[in-house]
């Protein structure tokens, strides 16, 4: 027996690198294929987490009003213009050489304006964005809020949910506020109501700071740490006309 295993060994040696292929490929064809795929999925996923953008700053609306992204005309659409206006209160905190903060705006409705909408409203696109708005209120880097009055009310029902708004505003008394946790976006003397976009926000809308979020992984722990810390300056300029 050993000296046909011998003879086997002596005619893969003679025979050169194709047998010795062909018979490793026969053996350990998935084994390759599968270890090929992952090198490729991890490589590409790496590559996709090294180009993405670090944003300076994350800023969130949730309310009645439909903000469009349609450009009508030439025209900037709205959705870009209250962008820009946000480039106001916000600094480049990454230092990449330009200033870009995230606004995300999320259309919902309250039982009192769906009841009065009646036929009008998509039930189903409704409950999607409450879900959505519910997962960025709990578990996202969208501290700085636009909220109108309805919705506030309903996530202020929620011990700690919003830190006390007053610290931030230099505990102006010429603000309207809404309890201890928010002041209107439309107070008389905030300027920051007048700038483009953020002018067109609906009346009711009120302006709080969403609380940390507490996450077990360190690393997303300091992310969040570092976004709340630039939302809290980015509000104090928004009580202090961008200064």
């Amino acid at each position: 027996m050993d000296e046909n295993l011998n003879e086997i060994q002596e005619n893969e040696k003679k025979g050169g690198f194709r047998p010795w292929f062909e018979n490793f490929w026969y053996h350990y064809k998935w084994h390759t294929i599968v270890s090929v795929f992952l090198v490729f999925v991890i490589t590409v996923c790496t590559l996709q987490m090294c180009k993405k953008e670090d944003h300076d700053l994350y800023i969130l609306y949730g309310g009645e009003k439909h903000i469009s992204r349609q450009v009508e005309n030439g025209n900037f659409c709205e959705f870009d213009v209250i962008s820009s206006s946000l480039k106001e209160i916000t600094k480049d905190y990454d230092g990449n050489g330009k200033i870009s903060p995230v606004f995300n705006n999320i259309y919902l409705l309250s039982e009192e304006e769906i009841k009065a909408a009646g036929d009008d409203v998509n039930h189903s696109y409704l409950l999607k964005n409450n879900q959505e708005f519910r997962d960025l209120m709990y578990s996202s880097d969208f501290y700085i809020c636009f909220l109108s009055e309805d919705l506030y009310l309903e996530y202020a029902k929620i011990e700690g949910v919003f830190m006390p708004i007053k610290p931030y505003t230099d505990y102006r008394e010429d603000l309207d506020y809404l309890g201890e946790n928010a002041v209107y976006l439309h107070s008389a003397n905030l300027p920051f109501n007048t700038l483009p976009g953020i002018c067109d926000l609906p009346k009711d809308t009120v302006i709080c700071l969403k609380s940390k979020t507490a996450f077990s992984n360190t690393g997303r722990k300091n992310k969040a740490q570092t976004q709340f810390e630039r939302s809290e300056e980015s509000l104090r300029a928004i009580f202090n006309n961008g200064r």
